[in-house]
């Protein structure tokens, strides 16, 4: 650090009283100093001092930074003949704090923003939102089998991968948007006046992106929106809703996977003859369907979401309402609006606010599924 004394602008105003700058020196202070001259930025401050005024600011040259300090100078009588200062060095100690400033508001690996950050933004953009009256949306955003590429290429790979989608998300999103690492594998973007529609065509241009990064191993992701003030009204409800939609969406990536395994089996493997049966045989199957009826604390609900196998006689399907054993749900074809009741048989554990829900119908309903699939033939013997 060192320390330095400044003297800028004393000689020029020393006998401002009884003479004019210009017939002190010749000229005025600015031409003095030359248009370049770092000095010409800091007239006005000296100009306050010479007033009675004690300042303190920072100033720059010769790219170092100083914390100057500038105080008027007296005579014996007390009469303020000029000013008098010191400049302190203090170039690595803002360098210092601006990195420590940085690095609370940005995740290390990925340099995106950290969970703090976001919900600042959040914040503020809520605010505006309800000024403006104009929406919001939020993507969150999940790295597609981490484990795996963490368990076959290594945890440094993984890492790589982490900032491969990071790098993919600061070109496609907007420099006003706010772009963070939610958490471990979780990516979060808060899209600024933004609505569903242009959510979603983010959301592909994310897609495509990744499509396009030719680095092995190949990463997708699955992705989650919400839309203030439709999906909620606080930064929690809002991640919570689009938390839903991203869990849905992983989990109909991981049916399809089970879907393309076993499309091109026989039926006869998928149900050997004399094997221990339902009613009828279940097939991984993802259709959006719309599920409706009463919740658990008597509130009508209406749910659109998907199913992950199914039957002539029954549904497994994701459902974020609360349901009791043996309530009468209905059913709907988002396709065909064929609608049956069903009867709820079973339901998991809950995994962000969704359970796998288990219906059975109150009769066969093969034509709600429209696949070409012999249920009469794959039916077990003793039905």
């Amino acid at each position: 650090m060192k320390l330095c004394k400044l003297l800028v602008a004393v000689v020029c105003h020393l006998f401002q009283v009884s003479r004019g700058l210009e017939n002190f020196i010749g000229v005025s202070l600015y031409d003095y100093f030359g248009a370049g001259n770092t000095a010409v930025q800091y007239i006005d401050h000296h100009d306050q001092v010479l007033r009675g005024v004690s300042l303190s600011f920072d100033a720059h040259y010769n790219n170092r930074t100083f914390s100057i300090r500038v105080d008027p100078l007296l005579d014996d009588r007390s009469v303020i003949i000029g000013t008098i200062g010191v400049a302190l060095d203090v170039t690595d100690r803002k360098a210092s704090e601006e990195s420590m400033t940085y690095l609370a508001a940005h995740d290390p690996l990925t340099d995106l923003a950290n969970y703090r950050t976001l919900l600042a933004s959040f914040d503020t953009e809520l605010q505006r939102s309800d000024r403006t009256g104009r929406p919001f949306s939020a993507l969150l955003l999940d790295v597609d089998g981490l484990k795996d590429i963490n368990d076959h290429h290594g945890h440094v790979i993984g890492s790589k991968a982490l900032c491969r989608l990071a790098s993919v998300l600061k070109r496609t999103c907007r420099s006003i948007d706010t772009v963070a690492r939610y958490g471990g594998d979780e990516f979060a973007v808060l899209l600024v006046e933004t609505d569903e529609a242009a959510a979603r065509r983010v959301a592909q241009r994310l897609r495509d992106g990744l499509a396009g990064d030719k680095e092995n191993p190949q990463i997708t992701a699955s992705l989650g929106i919400a839309v203030y003030p439709r999906d909620g009204y606080t930064v929690e409800n809002l991640l919570a809703s689009a938390d839903r939609m991203l869990y849905r969406n992983k989990m109909r990536l991981t049916l399809q996977k089970q879907i393309d395994v076993i499309q091109n089996r026989p039926y006869d493997l998928i149900c050997p003859p004399g094997a221990k049966r339902r009613r009828s045989p279940r097939i991984p199957l993802d259709v959006s369907v719309v599920v409706r009826g009463e919740s658990a604390n008597n509130q009508p609900f209406h749910e659109e979401t998907f199913t992950t196998s199914v039957s002539a006689h029954g549904a497994l399907l994701m459902l974020a309402a609360q349901v009791t054993l043996g309530q009468v749900v209905y059913v709907r074809n988002s396709q065909t609006n064929n609608e049956q009741p069903a009867r709820v048989a079973r339901f998991g554990d809950p995994y962000g606010g969704i359970a796998q829900v288990g219906v059975e119908f109150c009769q066969p309903a093969t034509e709600l599924w429209l696949v070409d699939v012999p249920w009469n033939h794959l039916r077990s013997s003793s039905q």
